[in-house]
């Protein structure tokens, strides 16, 4: 028997958690509302980073430390804990869970799978999203070499438990399948929240209203709002930068988070419902925004490459190109909302 649960092309592929998510979900004028609120900015807190090279940065991280699919609208899950998964025959228990439709998120020692390679020393989020007997193989989902890309690969039974059973760390594994909303927000609903959104990335009293952010608390305790402003998100990029000079690599999660966070932001602004000229205008300007942070992110493996400092001028002047133009547009934005 064979099983092909089939997945979405991902809206963003910055971090396993991310993909696995939007491999689920389109981005459409069902959901956008619900990802505005989970992915049209990025966080800062200090409390519960469990990594150096973040912690010296200030507490500037991301919003992939966030469990953000907890509580997702679109999704249905369940997550099992590996002591309860049946030892003797754990292969019919993943099999059956695929047939039922639902994916499966394991995190896995790369070590034991031959298609990852030797330079990745990190245990890994896995998504399975089938199998085929006959073959004896998964399906699994991850950025594989050598392109990195996120895609499908086969995976042989043994290998998949090898991994899974020599981690380091004990996780649950998610079981995850698809689910219609019970509601879908209407068009008022969708422009509050646009404006809601608008409105913290120029603000610093953004209020966490999310109960399904586990870390939500931490970040009341230490009396730091959610989203920054927009201005002290594009200094603490700058700080960044800085800080990049003393270290051998640069992780390219911050700048590929910051450009898929500005084209979810493109693609909100592009379906209200504004009869002005200008309107046209701001389309213009979201695209040349995320041409210019394309050009970061690629700049930015040049320079894990190369080490060269020039390359790192030239990141700086499109960061603040880049920070210009996003104040233009949601000021402009919102003026034409209101």
């Amino acid at each position: 028997m064979k099983k092909i649960i089939t997945l979405n092309k991902p809206f963003m592929e910055t971090v396993p958690q991310h993909t696995t998510l939007f491999t689920q979900i389109d981005v459409n004028k069902e959901t956008i509302t619900w990802f505005l609120r989970q992915f049209s900015g990025i966080y800062a807190f200090t409390k519960g980073i469990d990594n150096q090279f973040d912690a010296d940065l200030c507490g500037f991280v991301n919003s992939s430390m966030l469990k953000i699919d907890r509580g997702c609208p679109f999704l249905l899950e369940n997550f099992l804990n590996d002591e309860l998964l049946p030892v003797d025959d754990s292969i019919k228990y993943f099999e059956n869970a695929i047939i039922k439709g639902y994916c499966i998120s394991a995190v896995i020692n790369p070590h034991y799978i031959h298609k990852y390679d030797s330079m990745m020393l990190n245990e890994h989020n896995i998504l399975l999203n089938g199998f085929d007997q006959e073959k004896q193989i998964f399906y699994g989902n991850d950025f594989f070499p050598p392109s990195y890309t996120y895609r499908s690969v086969d995976i042989s039974y043994k290998e998949f438990f090898e991994a899974f059973q020599n981690r380091e760390k004990k996780y649950s594994i998610g079981f995850i399948k698809r689910r219609k909303m019970e509601r879908v927000p209407s068009y008022d609903e969708f422009k509050e929240t646009m404006i809601f959104v608008l409105n913290n990335l120029l603000s610093s009293n953004y209020k966490i209203n999310n109960p399904y952010y586990p870390i939500a608390y931490e970040i009341r305790k230490e009396g730091n709002s959610g989203f920054l402003k927009t201005n002290q998100i594009w200094k603490g990029l700058d700080v960044y930068l800085g800080f990049a000079e003393k270290v051998d690599n640069i992780p390219n999660k911050f700048w590929a988070m910051l450009r898929d966070s500005k084209r979810l932001l493109q693609y909100a602004s592009s379906i209200l419902k504004i009869n002005d000229e200008y309107y046209k205008n701001i389309q213009k300007q979201y695209f040349v925004l995320i041409e210019k942070l394309s050009m970061l992110v690629m700049l930015n493996i040049k320079y894990s490459v190369s080490k060269k400092i020039d390359i790192l001028k030239k990141m700086r002047i499109l960061l603040y190109e880049s920070r210009d133009i996003e104040r233009n547009i949601i000021i402009k934005l919102l003026e034409l909302l209101k």
